[in-house]
């Protein structure tokens, strides 16, 4: 994320298509500050130990993992991302940062085995997922990912549009369901708990949510955030 190429191989090889084609100018195009707004969002609830590991899963150009690591020297990071240009474009701009933070271009609804590996390796303490929980076909088999790879204790910051209340997101999904005829899907806050609850998470609460409009250069933005524990 097979000579045998399947419906979800067809998605997920147009969504690194679209993302390759954004990675040189993800972090100064027009829609640049609504994305780090959702990282700023998540960075304001970390709350991390000064030596915590995080793992960011849709990291992009990793704008959150350099500003988390800038504040906090002791921590170390892991990345991952499906676009193998924005996964480039990380490792160029972390430069500085090489020994603490490693990258892959992975597919986290069938991570590889270097992936898995660096996961077994260490515990993590934090894992965030920013606006990418829609892409992943399978939901709930990510996030018992997510949890196993988490230490005991440790916590997933989750940000996502959320369905209800939101007229745009309501259309992509029915969009995505009836014309596309893919697995990407938007969710109601109370599915989102719902996933998570059956994922094996202790606890979950909702954090923050943002309803704004003409918000970032966006013209309707929707979300939620939910901190689950394992």
């Amino acid at each position: 994320m097979s000579i045998c190429v399947s419906a979800s191989e067809n998605v997920k090889r147009g969504v690194r298509e679209e993302f390759d084609a954004k990675a040189a100018h993800y972090e100064t195009n027009r829609l640049a500050g609504w994305y780090k707004a959702h990282n700023n969002i998540i960075a304001a609830h970390l709350n991390p130990q000064k030596d915590d590991t995080l793992l960011d899963i849709g990291c992009a150009t990793g704008y959150l993992i350099r500003r988390t690591l800038g504040m906090y020297p002791g921590m170390s990071a892991i990345g991952v991302d499906l676009s193998p240009g924005m996964v480039a474009a990380a490792r160029r701009s972390a430069q500085d940062m090489s020994d603490r933070v490693r990258f892959f271009c992975d597919d986290w609804d069938a991570p590889g085995s270097a992936l898995r590996d660096a996961l077994q390796k260490r515990d993590v303490d934090l894992a965030v997922c920013a606006s990418g929980f829609h892409y992943f076909g399978d939901p709930v088999g990510a996030l018992r990912r997510i949890r196993q790879s988490l230490a005991p204790g440790g916590a997933l910051l989750l940000l996502e549009r959320r369905r209800e209340r939101s007229l745009p997101t309501i259309a992509w999904d029915l969009a995505h369901r009836h014309l596309i005829r893919d697995h990407v899907r938007f969710y109601t806050s109370a599915e989102l708990c719902d996933m998570i609850g059956r994922a094996g998470f202790s606890q979950h609460e909702v954090v923050r949510t943002v309803r704004k409009i003409f918000w970032k250069n966006k013209v309707s933005s929707n979300l939620i955030l939910i901190k689950a524990v394992r």
